[in-house]
């Protein structure tokens, strides 16, 4: 019976695991677009502070 069940249900066992590899493939480019988005905040952070450090030591104040 155990066989016969795993047979029927075969199909849609095939079509599950094929969704979830398409949703894992989806997260993992979302993952990477936030991981660069990431990248840049901390580029734009980083030249932030480089300014307002040119701009302290010119006597500036914000």
């Amino acid at each position: 019976m155990c066989e016969e069940l795993k047979e029927l249900l075969a199909p849609e066992i095939v079509e599950f695991k094929i969704r979830l590899a398409d949703k894992d493939a989806k997260l993992a480019d979302k993952d990477a677009k936030l991981a660069d988005k990431d990248a840049k905040l901390a580029d734009k952070d980083a030249e932030i502070a480089k300014l307002r450090k040119l701009l302290a030591e010119a006597g500036i104040k914000e």
